[in-house]
């Protein structure tokens, strides 16, 4: 799911505020589930991965999280895929907001 190399190049993930820098995009196809990675951060047993997570179409289901790539795999009932065709770019550049 997650490469290593492209885990160990991201920068520290700083939280939420702003307007982020947007470095991935994974999503589980025929489905609202995406996740927008903003960096990472180095923990005792591998990398956490913090990003804007829009789970639903419902605007609860939105929001910043901080977690292992495991866990984040196992809330996208282990079907999420890499977006190779994304373009790297801020926020509110690259995320199509439900809204929009």
């Amino acid at each position: 799911m997650f490469d290593l190399s492209l885990l160990a190049s991201l920068p520290d993930y700083e939280g939420r505020g702003g307007n982020p820098y947007v470095y991935a995009h994974y999503h589980v196809p025929d489905d609202a589930f995406s996740f927008y990675v903003l960096g990472a951060t180095r923990a005792a047993q591998g990398y956490l991965v913090g990003g804007f997570l829009l789970a639903s179409e419902r605007e609860h289901d939105w929001g910043f999280v901080l977690l292992r790539p495991e866990t984040l795999e196992r809330l996208a009932g282990g079907r999420l895929v890499r977006d190779d065709s994304f373009a790297p770019g801020y926020l509110t550049d690259v995320v199509p907001l439900p809204w929009d």
